[in-house]
């Protein structure tokens, strides 16, 4: 999916939310300023949570948000030290049991289950991004 400006890539994280079950991982690629976070805006937008409350968690790793049917756990890994911070932050108690969205997820690769969507954000223009979504195992592209 092309996504030509930022509102773009909002309008079709929020669209895509109404995709996800209670239960599911997102793993979000991308360089740093892709636009993981946005992406992570407007999904929790599409789950009824304000989007003006969901930030990054660099600095805490790990943000709970609820929804209006759902707990939504977001991790972002990139100043993550080791796996071991992971296990200490609580986070291998959330996977299957909410929806977690998790930037970085290379960090913890070896940890994660088979069963997850991957989203990959590359840049291509300072305002524009590509997105593709594939569901694992199996490798469905959803978008």
């Amino acid at each position: 999916m092309l996504c030509s400006t930022a509102e773009d890539l909002f309008a079709f994280a929020r669209s895509f939310a109404g995709k996800l079950d209670k239960d599911d991982l997102v793993l979000l690629y991308g360089s740093l300023g892709a636009g993981k976070t946005l992406f992570v805006k407007g999904l929790c937008s599409g789950l009824g949570i304000d989007a003006d409350a969901v930030s990054s968690p660099t600095f805490t790793l790990m943000h709970t948000y609820a929804g209006q049917d759902n707990i939504i756990s977001h991790f972002d890994l990139y100043r993550l030290s080791d796996v071991e911070e992971f296990f200490l932050i609580g986070g291998e108690e959330v996977l299957g049991r909410q929806i977690c969205l998790i930037e970085w997820p290379q960090l913890i690769e070896e940890i994660l289950p088979a069963h997850y969507i991957s989203v990959r954000i590359d840049i291509l223009t300072d305002s524009s991004r590509q997105v593709r979504i594939v569901r694992q195992p199996g490798g469905e592209v959803i978008s």
